[in-house]
């Protein structure tokens, strides 16, 4: 006898297993037991019968509460009748630690007990399919990359420098490198002056000035890649088929989990190409399906609901304008009021999963450009002295891994998208 993995037992047919599991539910009818068992692999139904086991032992499987951790020994048998084909008939039981009832597993608690409560929540099969699919879309990022020839070239957590607004910088009590990063980017660009093709994975984090739970987290993770050579419309047809490849790796790695939230056929649905409009059209479009927003105002969530709503596929908006976006984005040599960037937003309303475009690669119109936002060159030498030493045309996006997730898993809220949510 030994121990096994309620995923491999259907190879143990036949003979006797020792599993450890938690208890998911049981119930009773004529002399049966029937204990659904998890162990994180999978399910089980394990049977205890009168006549099989000590009378202590039937009584106490009787009393068994929900969650409770517990080794169970037995024969895998043959069931069609169960959900997996299989049970255990049960020649001992042990439990390990008393369970108990815990109503946010069952989602009968409100929302706000369910995060407070997440070290348990996260036990409920639907937030367990939930963080299956994360680590899916995770594993196929890695893969799909890997696969295209790039170096993983992980970025520093603290940093000197703002990326984004400074006001969303958290500042800590590290010397002289004073913040948290909100993005890898410019060590990236760093790397892809050496290596060609590179992306960093990691947290990042984002001070908000006006949060909204549905879509901000203080921490949240991202991947970042970044090419040297690559302009404008190379990098939109690599992030198109780049998303393409990661959902389709979704779909092979965690199909089953999919299905059980009802969004299977929405990740296989998504086909290229992807819709494209510039940032103009955008604000049209945005306008007359009722937005509140003007042409020269970054494009709020309302925004990009209305325009993603009644798409089943994402959708590339481009060409912002230069006083929405970072200081290191290339202004569009045909309109110097704008910038060569591109922006995706997820079908259904779930709004920008993945910013990117290309870098300024000028010396001195990046230097301008560090002035016009109230930014101390002197803080950026390092990242000016790459347009001194061989600069070439590069460009980069990062893909956020929860917005990702919760348009894939059909989600009202980001919290739900990661293990342990921080939220702002």
């Amino acid at each position: 006898m030994s121990s096994a993995y309620i995923r491999d037992v259907a190879q143990r047919e036949g003979e006797e297993v020792t599993v450890r599991a938690w208890l998911v539910s049981r119930r009773s009818s004529r002399g049966l037991h029937f204990l659904q068992l998890r162990d994180g692999t999978g399910e089980i139904q394990a049977v205890v019968a009168s006549d099989a086991v000590d009378e202590a032992t039937f009584e106490a499987t009787r009393r068994l509460q929900r969650e409770t951790s517990l080794e169970a020994v037995g024969t895998v048998t043959r069931e069609p009748r169960s959900d997996s084909g299989l049970e255990l008939r049960l020649r001992t039981l042990t439990v390990v630690g008393e369970g108990g009832d815990i109503p946010v597993i069952q989602n009968e608690a409100p929302i706000e007990a369910r995060l407070e409560h997440r070290h348990l929540w996260i036990r409920a099969p639907r937030q367990q399919a939930i963080l299956r699919v994360r680590a899916a879309l995770i594993r196929s990022i890695h893969a799909v990359l890997e696969e295209r020839g790039f170096l993983q070239v992980d970025a520093p957590i603290f940093t000197p420098n703002a990326v984004e607004e400074r006001t969303s910088l958290f500042e800590t009590r590290h010397p002289g490198i004073p913040y948290l990063t909100q993005s890898g980017q410019l060590h990236n660009e760093a790397a892809a002056m050496a290596f060609g093709r590179v992306y960093s994975y990691g947290p990042v984090f984002r001070h908000e000035r006006t949060p909204n739970p549905a879509r901000h987290l203080s921490e949240f993770w991202m991947v970042e890649p970044e090419v040297a050579w690559m302009q404008l419309d190379e990098l939109i047809d690599f992030c198109e088929s780049f998303v393409s490849a990661v959902i389709a790796g979704v779909v092979g790695r965690a199909g089953a989990d999919l299905e059980l939230l009802g969004r299977l056929e929405v990740a296989r649905g998504v086909e290229q190409p992807f819709a494209r409009i510039t940032y103009s059209e955008a604000i049209d479009a945005a306008r007359e399906a009722g937005a509140t927003i003007r042409h020269g105002d970054d494009l709020t969530a309302e925004a990009e609901r209305l325009l993603s709503a009644d798409r089943t596929t994402p959708l590339f908006v481009t060409h912002y304008p230069a006083s929405v976006k970072p200081f290191y984005m290339k202004r569009d040599p045909h309109d110097p009021d704008s910038v060569l960037c591109a922006d995706l937003l997820a079908p259904e309303g779930y709004g920008e999963i993945l910013g990117g475009g290309e870098r300024e690669d000028s010396l001195d119109r990046l230097s301008e450009r560090l002035g016009d936002d109230g930014l101390n060159a002197e803080d950026y030498e390092w990242y000016l002295d790459l347009r001194r030493h061989g600069s070439a045309p590069h460009s980069g996006f990062g893909l956020g891994v929860e917005r990702t997730v919760a348009w894939l898993c059909g989600l009202s809220g980001i919290a739900e998208a990661i293990p342990f949510p921080r939220l702002p």
